[in-house]
């Protein structure tokens, strides 16, 4: 038997869920809609990268950050003191942000939107209907890399809507050289860096060259060169026996890099990937720095006159600086060349006299290459 129903119940119930009585119509908070972004990877070819959010927000509650994309076994991002469960020691790197719209920090741009400077690497464009960010990155991003943007928690919308967690979306970086197996060996290199602009400038350095012959990506790892005396000029003298390593002295330096090497159109390619350079003396600071190189062989001028490897190319930082602490001045944009010869075994100095406090022979000989 069926059980009656009674009208006089079912009536005040259908009159509550019509008028919406006795509950609050739920309004999604704003957050990421998508990022302009194909299947994942952002190309960097098809315009800066922007974040669309899924409703106009407000600015005063808006900050946003790019980090490299480091997390724990449990899949946060390494961010905050102290760090998730399964972080190493390293915070993911920030490369732009935070991000936060201040009036004293912005201005006009052609189209009527905002543009907002961040505490550090770039600004943010904001659109005139607050749904869309446009960020401004002063260098490149690395490709092949994968990156984080992080919206903070309490993004607000017009309704009054907050979120009350982070919202994150994740991305890799389409590069222009593909990756593919190469016979390119590991291998010690002399290496002259002239600085042409914003100041002229000429620097030496040991480059251990680390190499996946899988795919052709490389690691570099290089320490500050000196001339063993006084007697040794530096300008012309390219003989690996007079020259010293200098990498953890006051005056001395040492810099990293990734990078990726191919045979393209009858010629072989090598890119560095941004990476920052810093010299102690003089305080030079080159940021985002980028190295596109053709490797060839010949005798190099200066050096024992034999044939051998050779690696030529350009270099451009999209910000220099001179001077450390209180006395650091930004000079503008940097452009400058590079040039390496391969070093024989005879020639070559041990992987041990480059490294910098904290590195070990290993971490340069065989380093965990990007995924």
């Amino acid at each position: 038997m069926v059980p009656e129903v009674r009208a006089s119940v079912l009536l005040p119930l259908f009159l509550a869920l019509d008028l919406g009585l006795g509950c609050e119509t739920y309004v999604a908070p704003p957050g990421i809609d998508h990022l302009s972004v194909e299947a994942g990877v952002y190309d960097p070819e098809g315009g800066p990268l922007s974040v669309k959010l899924t409703k106009p927000v407000d600015l005063a509650t808006l900050s946003l950050s790019l980090f490299v994309d480091h997390r724990g076994t449990e899949g946060d991002l390494c961010l905050g003191m102290p760090l998730p469960e399964g972080c190493s020691d390293d915070a993911a790197l920030q490369v732009l942000g935070p991000c936060a719209p201040k009036t004293a920090m912005s201005d006009r741009t052609e189209d009527g939107r905002t543009r907002f400077l961040c505490a550090m690497g770039g600004a943010i464009i904001v659109s005139t209907d607050r749904t869309e960010v446009v960020l401004e990155l002063e260098g490149k991003l690395v490709p092949f890399q994968r990156y984080t943007l992080d919206l903070a928690s309490g993004l607000t919308s017009a309704e009054g809507a907050n979120t009350a967690v982070p919202t994150q979306a994740r991305f890799s970086v389409k590069s222009d050289i593909a990756r593919g197996p190469t016979d390119f060996q590991p291998g010690m290199f002399f290496a002259v860096v002239d600085i042409f602009e914003p100041i002229p400038a000429q620097f030496q350095f040991w480059f251990w060259f680390a190499v996946k012959p899988e795919t052709g990506q490389l690691a570099i790892y290089a320490a500050d060169a000196d001339p063993k005396d006084m007697s040794i000029d530096p300008k012309v003298n390219r003989i690996p026996a007079d020259w010293v390593s200098d990498p953890v002295s006051d005056k001395g330096a040492t810099l990293s890099a990734v990078g990726q090497i191919a045979d393209i159109g009858g010629q072989r390619l090598i890119r560095f990937f941004p990476f920052h350079l810093l010299v102690i003396v003089p305080p030079v600071e080159a940021v985002a720095t980028e190295v596109s190189a053709r490797v060839s062989r010949g005798e190099f001028l200066g050096a024992p006159a034999i044939e051998r490897e050779i690696i030529e190319g350009t270099m451009s930082s999209p910000a220099v600086f001179l001077g450390l602490d209180a006395e650091r001045a930004a000079l503008g944009p940097g452009r400058g060349a590079i040039a390496l010869f391969r070093l024989t075994p005879e020639e070559a100095i041990p992987v041990s006299a480059l490294l910098g406090r904290g590195v070990t022979e290993q971490d340069v000989i065989n380093p965990v290459f990007p995924e």
